[in-house]
């Protein structure tokens, strides 16, 4: 909750401010509110926890990954813009492990939400170069079957630090595409990288 709290009056404090340059100068494509919907690429490690450091667990990826979200940027100047964004998405596909001692393990991603920040350069006044940072949580469901202890289902939900970047081009002052590459690291045993596409549209 800290860390919510903390990446919101981050964000409260800043946008002002960058909106209040904005007028002063050419009005950018990006700034403003947005609604934004991605498709992608999403690759899950996972590795039951307590199983040996040997057993790495398996990675699984697919074309199963829907984001959407809500955001809003603001300018500085006509080169700097800051941002921040609200998602909620799908996880991607389950990942099955099985035991060196008999028995398997099985990892099924469920719905993700996140919370970020984004600053990035723009060289051209479509063109925005940009890094996102932030914090993703993801509810999951666990099934563990055929081993000595511990058998069952298992739900609950994870959160870590998400952090990456992406390019964002506008082909109208309301309408832009972007493509985007993140990594998210919820702990040691679980890990996201994700690659989407998507559109922004300004309102």
């Amino acid at each position: 909750m800290k860390k919510t709290l903390s990446l919101l009056a981050i964000a409260a404090l800043a946008l002002p401010i960058a909106a209040q340059a904005q007028e002063q100068g050419e009005a950018s494509p990006f700034n403003g509110a947005h609604a934004t919907v991605e498709i992608g690429r999403t690759s899950t490690k996972a590795r039951q926890t307590g199983a040996p450091a040997s057993n790495r667990g398996e990675s699984k990826a697919g074309l199963a990954k829907i984001r959407g979200a809500i955001g809003y940027d603001a300018a500085l100047g006509s080169h700097f813009l800051i941002g921040a964004e609200a998602g909620i998405g799908t996880g991607g596909r389950s990942v099955k492990q099985r035991s060196i001692l008999g028995g398997t393990y099985r990892f099924r991603p469920g719905i993700t939400y996140d919370l970020t920040a984004r600053a990035g350069v723009m060289p051209v006044k479509s063109l925005l170069i940009y890094g996102r940072g932030g914090y993703r949580w993801m509810r999951n469901k666990e099934e563990i079957t055929g081993q000595a202890i511990g058998n069952g289902v298992y739900k609950h939900t994870d959160g870590g630090w998400t952090y990456g970047g992406g390019v964002e081009l506008a082909l109208s002052s309301s309408f832009s595409l972007r493509g985007e590459y993140n990594r998210t690291n919820f702990d040691k045993n679980l890990h996201q990288n994700r690659l989407s596409l998507g559109g922004s549209f300004r309102f």
